[in-house]
């Protein structure tokens, strides 16, 4: 949803920049719709990823997996291209 939301504003021209946020519709079952907010309004909450959470550049280390597991729950199996080269 975000992410097809970050498309269509990313085709606007009057949109410059900005980031997609969701908000909550109302009280009674769970609704969310998205809007476009300036970077400024969500810039100030941003925290880089503590570099004990890194491995090779961009991978993740075993202790981020058990930081994010109450969160997110299993993380899928993400496979590499070196699983298909070939000799």
């Amino acid at each position: 949803m975000v992410g097809e939301m970050a498309v269509k504003y990313s085709m606007d021209e009057n949109n410059i920049e900005g980031s997609v946020a969701m908000r909550r519709i109302g009280r009674g079952s769970y609704q969310v719709e998205t809007f476009l907010t300036p970077l400024s309004t969500v810039a100030k909450e941003t925290k880089h990823l503590s570099p004990e959470f890194i491995t090779d550049g961009n991978n993740i280390t075993p202790a981020f997996e058990n930081y994010a597991r109450p969160l997110v729950g299993k993380l899928p199996v993400v496979g590499t291209f070196d699983e298909y080269r070939i000799g």
